[in-house]
């Protein structure tokens, strides 16, 4: 492909500038997004258990902190769980856990989605761990799509509190390898017809490449020092310190062992004794194969 253009060193000059001023513009646009803050950036933002293990352990991980929820929600009166046992095909007892809606009153949105979820899979208003199960492996993909709205508040939630960046979108991403590709194509092209002046345009696609990925990939502020205070969180509860709030439900969302969780339990004098039914971790094995099975819920 020939890319010789029959234009005079006047015109590369000035398409080279152009399109150097529209790149710096945008670079300093992205600059001022990153440096951004929320109206509550500034303030101490006060985590809950469930959004101390979703922020810190991510979306993918994302089943422990459900697991965690519905323990909380069954302690609080709002579903009921019972474990029961079926026969599989080689006769062997497998365990069973069914959820029942009991009184909704004052639960919170995150909640309130989730809840949605799980009894959206039948007309009824219960649900079991093997039919949950039994929809995983069926049909996969409507499956995981369903807890895309929980994800999608979740991801949302921590935006407007400052946790997480704001122009994280998808649009905003192609907009800037986008821009990206443009000015390494016009520094190419200008390079290649040996109007030099395109190395200024080369310079500045490298940087507007570099910002936009730290754009994307980056924590605010806030979200940096949220994030190492629960790295803290996580270690103080290896080492049995209590201290923070719903310690046993934030052992649970962080996915620890299940012998750090059962002595956070006993020093917490905590309850949630379907979790810890004869000593096992049941519902915790149950719970993660009919949520996320060997896999993930958010790939």
């Amino acid at each position: 492909m020939n890319f010789n253009l029959n234009l005079s060193s006047t015109n590369f000059i000035i398409i080279n500038i152009l399109s150097a001023a529209i790149g710096i513009y945008f670079i300093l646009k992205n600059k001022k997004n990153k440096n951004k803050k929320t109206n509550r950036e500034n303030n101490e933002v006060e985590l809950n258990f469930y959004e101390k293990s979703y922020y810190y352990k991510g979306a993918n991980l994302q089943h422990n902190t459900i697991i965690a929820m519905l323990l909380s929600l069954s302690s609080r009166g709002v579903i009921d769980i019972k474990k029961t046992f079926y026969k599989n095909k080689k006769g062997e007892d497998v365990v069973n856990y069914i959820f029942t809606k009991e009184d909704l009153t004052g639960i919170d949105r995150a909640e309130r989605i989730l809840l949605e979820i799980l009894f959206s899979f039948n007309d009824t208003n219960e649900i079991s761990s093997r039919e949950l199960n039994r929809l995983r492996r069926v049909a996969p993909d409507d499956y995981n799509h369903k807890f895309y709205e929980f994800t999608e508040y979740m991801e949302n939630h921590f935006k407007d509190i400052g946790l997480k960046q704001e122009n994280n979108s998808h649009k905003k991403v192609l907009t800037n390898f986008l821009g990206f590709f443009i000015l390494l194509g016009i520094a190419m092209i200008s390079l290649y017809n040996r109007a030099y002046i395109g190395l200024i345009n080369m310079a500045l696609s490298v940087m507007f490449f570099g910002i936009s990925i730290q754009n994307v990939a980056e924590l605010p502020e806030a979200g940096k020092n949220k994030f190492k205070e629960l790295m803290e969180v996580e270690n103080k509860l290896k080492k049995l310190d209590i201290s923070t709030k719903n310690p046993t439900l934030v052992a649970i969302g962080f996915g620890l062992k299940y012998e750090n969780i059962i002595a956070i339990r006993n020093k917490n004098k905590d309850d949630y004794a379907i979790y810890f039914d004869n000593g096992r971790s049941d519902f915790q094995k149950t719970m993660r194969t009919a949520l996320v099975g060997d896999s993930f819920l958010v790939k």
